[in-house]
């Protein structure tokens, strides 16, 4: 495609690769990095390392966690958003409304809104 020289062209990251560059704000319970579930890509996990390179945090703890955003219990494991984490609740809503905007709607679904153009 060629651009003329007042245009700007942005090429944004698709869902997919958001996702996978949010994945590594997660904290892997270190038992299973022992038995091999995950990779282990070195990525610090102390609070002020991990605060600097990902704009999204998920803890993981195996008590339920207090005071949380959000919560899953998988595998044994509680994986969680601090409701103190800004930073990470406002990465997390903006997936969830990437997600919603690209999510295919379900065919012959009426329109929520409907404008006249006349």
């Amino acid at each position: 495609m060629d651009l003329q020289e007042s245009e700007i062209s942005i090429q944004t990251r698709s869902l997919a690769a958001m996702m996978t560059f949010m994945s590594k704000g997660v904290e892997v319970p270190p038992e299973h990095l022992a038995e091999g579930r995950v990779f282990d890509l070195g990525i610090p996990t102390g609070e002020d390392d991990a605060k600097h390179l990902f704009p999204f945090r998920m803890r993981s703890s195996k008590d339920p966690p207090k005071n949380s955003f959000a919560a899953v219990r998988y595998q044994g494991y509680w994986f969680y958003i601090n409701h103190r984490d800004i930073d990470s609740k406002r990465a997390l809503s903006l997936i969830i409304a990437v997600y919603r905007f690209l999510a295919p709607s379900q065919s012959g679904a009426a329109p929520i809104l409907t404008l006249p153009t006349g």
